[in-house]
């Protein structure tokens, strides 16, 4: 139980998505554990599935224990590439070896092919990169989540949402949803997998037999799943229940630290990346806080037509602007931050519980 000046008793904490600002989320939740407060649900997205889903089995230490493996390993701990360099948490294509992926020859090599015989070299070239399912890949992440998670370790309501490519769909699952550990671990894996960085999940299947085909980051469709866990509340049949809300927003616009006016290829996905993800972010926080303001102004509650809304105490737990950093960038001293940051906004939000 959190108590201020309202009283709450039931919690549930929203964890944003935001690539490699996963440590800003393990800052959060560290400060929770040191307070004892555990959330009575959570809903996750993107890095927020990949760190919530440990709060949710009570395996911090676990946990943290991958945080400080991601600090010293970095990428190379979840995801490989041969077209991928990486110096001081900085990522670039290595063209020479994309070239050569195409069967295309570097320097005086490439030229001769070209004018000797363009449309042989052409094609081959995009034969070859038909079959390039992405620049990465991320299998390293998956082995990491079924050596960790099982569904019998659950031990808080949980739900996290990965998109379905083939019908455009954003799919909230949980661990009823499920009979197998490695099904609910593809599951976790598709909501954090950035497309065209990382190859879409192939599969996932539910125990009713559904199966999603060509999964893949849920922040695509909902980078902040902040109504979705107002739909789980709204469910709640206890009418003396006391339901708080907390959103873990990592995501945060940024410009890289060398900024110097231009910007490579990754360095173009990183941005759009972040921006998208912030403006989607941004978008939700705003729709819930006008509903939660009508409710508190209707006595409590407001209604749709169709649906009744509570009145929550809800708080966000997020960095200021350009605080995190590249969110694509995984230098050991910018993830150390990002989990002091976390720690730091987690204490601000504590404080202001009790003030």
């Amino acid at each position: 139980m959190i108590q201020n000046q309202i009283t709450i008793d039931k919690l549930a904490a929203i964890f944003q998505g935001g690539a490699f600002n996963f440590h800003f989320h393990v800052g959060i939740i560290k400060t929770f554990e040191k307070y004892n407060v555990w959330p009575d649900y959570i809903e996750a997205v993107s890095a927020g599935t990949l760190a919530s889903v440990f709060l949710a089995m009570r395996k911090t230490k676990e946990l943290y224990a991958l945080a400080d493996r991601l600090v010293v390993e970095q990428h190379k701990m979840i995801w490989t590439s041969p077209f991928i360099n990486e110096q001081s948490g900085q990522i670039s294509v290595d063209t020479e070896a994309v070239l050569a992926h195409l069967g295309i020859k570097g320097n005086v090599g490439t030229i001769w092919q070209l004018v000797t015989n363009k449309k042989k070299v052409l094609k081959k070239a995009g034969d070859q990169l038909k079959k390039l399912p992405a620049l990465a890949d991320n299998t390293p992440l998956f082995e990491l989540l079924k050596q960790h998670v099982k569904l019998a370790d659950m031990a808080i309501p949980f739900r996290c949402r990965f998109v379905c490519y083939d019908t455009g769909d954003a799919v909230s699952v949980g661990p009823e949803d499920f009979d197998d550990d490695t099904e609910f671990c593809k599951a976790l894996w598709a909501s954090a997998t950035m497309p065209g960085f990382w190859a879409l999940i192939d599969s996932i299947r539910l125990k009713d037999g559904t199966v999603y085909r060509n999964c893949a980051d849920g922040g695509v469709r909902d980078n902040s799943p902040i109504m979705s866990a107002v739909e789980y509340i709204d469910r709640d049949e206890t009418p003396t229940h006391r339901w708080g809300a907390v959103a873990a927003n990592c995501n945060n616009d940024f410009l890289p630290e060398h900024y110097d006016g231009k910007m490579n290829l990754l360095e173009a996905v990183g941005r759009t990346y972040s921006i998208i993800m912030n403006e989607m972010g941004v978008s939700d926080f705003k729709t819930f806080e006008l509903v939660n303001r009508i409710a508190q102004a209707n006595g409590g509650t407001t209604t749709d037509g169709k649906k009744t809304y509570r009145y929550y105490n809800f708080s966000k737990i997020q960095p200021y602007e350009n605080e995190l950093g590249n969110s694509l960038s995984t230098d050991p001293k910018a993830l150390r931050n990002r989990e002091r940051l976390g720690k730091i906004h987690a204490e601000a939000y504590f404080a202001a519980q009790v003030a």
